[in-house]
C-alpha cells in the first residue's frame, strides 16, 4: 500500500482540524435583549440571535431555573428568537435568563445573562412648598424619592407641564419668578425607577403675588 506523502498528511490534518473547529463554532448564541444588567418590569420580550451552519432545530429559554418553553423565530430577523416573559411571577431582584439551542447536527449549547426584576413602584413626596402657600419671589421646590432598588429620575411639573428632570438627589428645583405669571400655580412631582415604574406625589396649589 502506497504511503501518503508528508504534504498530503499535513493537508489532511489541517482539514480535520478546521472541520473540528468549524463544528465547535457552528452554534452561536449572541445579542441578548434586554441587555445584561437591565431593569425590567411587567411582561417583557427576551430575545437572542442564534446561528448555526447546519441550521437550528430547537431554541428554548428558562428564567431562574424555570423552563419557559421554546422561543419564537422572529419574522423580520431570521436569526433572532424571542419569548414574552411575565416578570411579575418572580421576586424583585436578579433574574438569570438561560437560552439553550440545538443545531442540525445535534450539537447543544447554552448562554446565560442576568437582568434585574423591579415591579415595585417607587415612593415620592412633595416636601416643599405646601398647599396654599403664597410666594412673592422665586419658588423653591423640594421632593423626596425612594425605591426598593434604584430611582431613575424625579420629574417636576408646573401646571401639568414637565419643567425639570433630576436624576440624583437632592431633588430640588428653583422656579424663577421672572418666568412665571401672577396667580395660582399647580406644582406636582413624579418619580420613576429604572424599570419604568412611577408614582405621583400629592399636588400643591401655590399662589404667586408680586
Amino acid at each position: 500500500m502506497k504511503k501518503l506523502g508528508p504534504a498530503i498528511v499535513f493537508l489532511l490534518s489541517l482539514f480535520l482540524c478546521c472541520s473540528c473547529s468549524n463544528e465547535f463554532k457552528a452554534l452561536t448564541i449572541t445579542s441578548f435583549l434586554p441587555y445584561e444588567g437591565s431593569y425590567i418590569g411587567g411582561t417583557f420580550s427576551a430575545s437572542v440571535i442564534v446561528t448555526a451552519s447546519s441550521g437550528i432545530t430547537q431554541v428554548t429559554i428558562a428564567a431562574n431555573g424555570k423552563d419557559l418553553g421554546p422561543m419564537t423565530k422572529d419574522i423580520g430577523d431570521s436569526d433572532r428568537y424571542w419569548k414574552l416573559v411575565p416578570s411579575r411571577q418572580y421576586p424583585d431582584g436578579p433574574l438569570v435568563m438561560r437560552v439553550s439551542a440545538i443545531n442540525g447536527n445535534g450539537k447543544k449549547d447554552y448562554k446565560e445573562w442576568k437582568l434585574i426584576v423591579d415591579n415595585t413602584p417607587p415612593e415620592v413626596s412633595l416636601v416643599y412648598p405646601s398647599n396654599g402657600q403664597i410666594f412673592s419671589g422665586d419658588i423653591s421646590i423640594y421632593a423626596q424619592a425612594a425605591d426598593n432598588l434604584a430611582i431613575d429620575k424625579v420629574v417636576f411639573h408646573l401646571n401639568g407641564i414637565p419643567v425639570a428632570r433630576i436624576y440624583a438627589p437632592p431633588y430640588r428645583l428653583i422656579l424663577f419668578q421672572s418666568n412665571l405669571m401672577n396667580g395660582p400655580q399647580i406644582v406636582s412631582v413624579v418619580s420613576y425607577d429604572r424599570a419604568g415604574n412611577s408614582s405621583h406625589a400629592s399636588k400643591a396649589e401655590i399662589i404667586l403675588r408680586r
